[in-house]
This record gives C-alpha cells, sequence and structure tokens, in this order.
C-alpha cells in the first residue's frame, strides 16, 4: 500500500451507522465499508464534474479495477464513521485514490485504481 501520509484535496463525507450496517458482534460490517468508500469516490466525482452522470453522457463509466485495505481495527455501531478520501495521481489508463476512515481515530486505509470504460 502506498503512503497515504500527506492527502491533497481532501474530501470528506461522515456516515452515521446503521444497525444493518453492523455484523453481529457490533462492527462495521465488510460491506458495508466497502460501500462507504464507493459512497465516498462517487460523491468526490460529483462535486468535481466527472462523476456517475458527467460520464454517462460521454457514454464512458468509471470501474474499479483494484482495492487494497488494511484495516487497523472496525468501527463499533453506533457511531459515526468518515471516510477521507482524495486523488494521488494517473497513471495510463488508471486513476489512484486513496481513502482514510476513522470514528475518533483513523481505523483503515485503502488504495484503489480505477479505470474510465466506454459504454
Amino acid at each position: 500500500m502506498e503512503n497515504l501520509s500527506s492527502p491533497r484535496a481532501v474530501f470528506r463525507t461522515s456516515f452515521q451507522m446503521r444497525y444493518s450496517d453492523a455484523d453481529a458482534g457490533g462492527r462495521l460490517g465488510l460491506s458495508a465499508l466497502l460501500d462507504y468508500l464507493q459512497q465516498t469516490a462517487g460523491d468526490q466525482t460529483e462535486t468535481l464534474g466527472f462523476g456517475y452522470r458527467d460520464l454517462l453522457a460521454q457514454n464512458v463509466f468509471w470501474v474499479l479495477s483494484r482495492l487494497s485495505v488494511q484495516i487497523d481495527r472496525w468501527p463499533v455501531w453506533p457511531g459515526v464513521v468518515h471516510v477521507d478520501t482524495w486523488a494521488r495521481s494517473v497513471k495510463g489508463l488508471l486513476a489512484f485514490r486513496d481513502f482514510r476512515v476513522s470514528d475518533s481515530q483513523v481505523c483503515a486505509r485503502a488504495s484503489s485504481a480505477w479505470v474510465v470504460l466506454k459504454n
């Protein structure tokens, strides 16, 4: 995983954990965590003018190519989970994006690679 210590142009989305986002032990479930990451990435691209609707008008769409997640500890329900994201770089056809997940402290980090495909 890349060095995620100095993000640029950080975008934050906060999620009030729902009961259905938690596993039987009250911890944030993996599928909910991944949903939070994707939602935050989508929210930021919308604000920058190259989100789903913008690309759809050009007959193209984003596809997640790779995702690496490092979980230090799981947020616990009930609570608020903050997801920070920022675009790291573009290399060839891939756009790289990083994430930081926190409640009162950093819980997880993630790196992703995305590609735009023609519809």
